[in-house]
């Protein structure tokens, strides 16, 4: 995880231990075992990897440690060395993106996200979860520092079995689900329609829709690439069943 990146979010120095601090965070990317032993900011410094700060926090691309003068510049660390990451990359600990849905309260359908340099993450939407009206998805502490961040991913929508009488996974009613991304565009394989496993695409590919008749069951895969963060949302998802 590293550093939190949201400046709302209090860190600690100490704690080898903890990879959310920065003695842990410097152990989680490969420190010297010193690291372990480490009492002192100078110390901490002293066994951290220029190239693992990321510029946006650090102020500067640090090339040598001697830049590092304050603990808000850890902030974001590790970063990979391979990583696509900063100011206008899709991250930061900005609010990624919020999901919607319209219907019934014994409705369920599951989101599941996965996104390159980010943890993965199942959200259910649904009855008895606090999800039902609106959930955001926010990428800070989420950072999955083994992977690089890319702009790149899927998301995959699921209805699940409602609480109804027919207690099936089939849809009630007709309907859609609609993805728009900021910046970026929404994958397809050349097919014409949703009947082909892909969405159908409009707005010069950043918007993606799958449609639904009743009775059907349903699970689709969006995919995108070179996501940015927007003054906003990144995507917004909105499912619509009835």
């Amino acid at each position: 995880m590293g550093v939190p990146t949201d400046e709302n979010t209090d860190f600690e120095m100490f704690g080898a231990s903890d990879d959310t601090t920065i003695q842990g965070a410097v152990k989680a990317a490969g420190a010297n075992v010193q690291i372990n032993g480490a009492n002192t900011f100078t110390q901490i410094i002293s066994l951290s990897t220029p190239a693992k700060f990321e510029p946006i926090y650090a102020g500067q691309t640090i090339t040598n440690l001697n830049q590092v003068t304050k603990a808000s510049q850890y902030r974001g660390y590790p970063a990979g060395s391979s990583s696509v990451y900063g100011a206008s990359n899709f991250g930061s600990g900005n609010l990624i993106g919020h999901f919607g849905t319209t219907g019934y309260q014994t409705l369920t359908w599951q989101v599941f996200l996965d996104i390159a340099g980010y943890l993965n993450k199942t959200v259910t939407i649904g009855p008895n979860t606090s999800c039902l009206f609106g959930c955001g998805y926010t990428s800070a502490s989420r950072r999955n520092i083994y992977e690089s961040i890319t702009g790149g991913g899927t998301i995959t929508v699921t209805r699940m079995a409602d609480s109804s009488t027919n207690s099936n996974n089939q849809v009630n009613d007709a309907g859609d689900v609609v993805l728009n991304v900021s910046g970026g565009t929404i994958g397809h394989n050349g097919g014409t329609s949703n009947t082909d496993g892909n969405p159908i695409r409009t707005l010069s590919n950043t918007r993606g829709v799958y449609t639904f008749s009743m009775g059907q069951t349903f699970s689709k895969t969006f995919s995108f690439s070179n996501m940015r963060v927007a003054d906003g949302d990144t995507f917004q998802l909105d499912i619509t069943e009835g």
